[in-house]
């Protein structure tokens, strides 16, 4: 899949994408952690797609006032961490985690943790 279909896709709201060879124990885990309201995004095609984005940054968008701790939690978002996982790390409560989370979706007009990473990559901030 190209990545501008994977960003339309997940601009309009898509909660994940596999690729098709997954197998059938991740595929069960990625439907359970979209149930939660979590995105879900093949590692190998995050990396790609990151690769892909950084190649090609968006010169139009204004300056993002995001805190350092922001471009830390979106760091561990971009490598598919959970909100638990990222307050595991960071010595944070998951609540506080995903205070930021959100409050980074919304400085940044997106609706989900893909976007947002997006985004944040599109600007050269990660």
């Amino acid at each position: 899949m190209q990545k501008e279909a994977i960003v339309r896709a997940m601009m309009a709201g898509a909660k994940g994408f596999l690729v098709k060879n997954v197998e059938l124990s991740e595929l069960k885990r990625s439907i359970r952690a979209v149930a939660r309201g979590e995105t879900v995004l093949d590692s190998q095609l995050a990396a790609r797609l990151i690769d892909k984005l950084k190649e090609e940054p968006d010169g139009d968008s204004p300056p993002l006032l995001l805190t350092e701790q922001h471009i830390t939690i979106a760091k561990l978002v971009a490598r598919g961490l959970t909100n638990r996982e990222i307050a595991e790390q960071l010595f944070l409560s998951e609540n506080t985690i995903k205070f930021h989370v959100q409050n980074m979706m919304r400085k940044l007009d997106v609706h989900n943790r893909v976007a947002m990473v997006t985004k944040l990559i599109q600007s050269n901030m990660l």
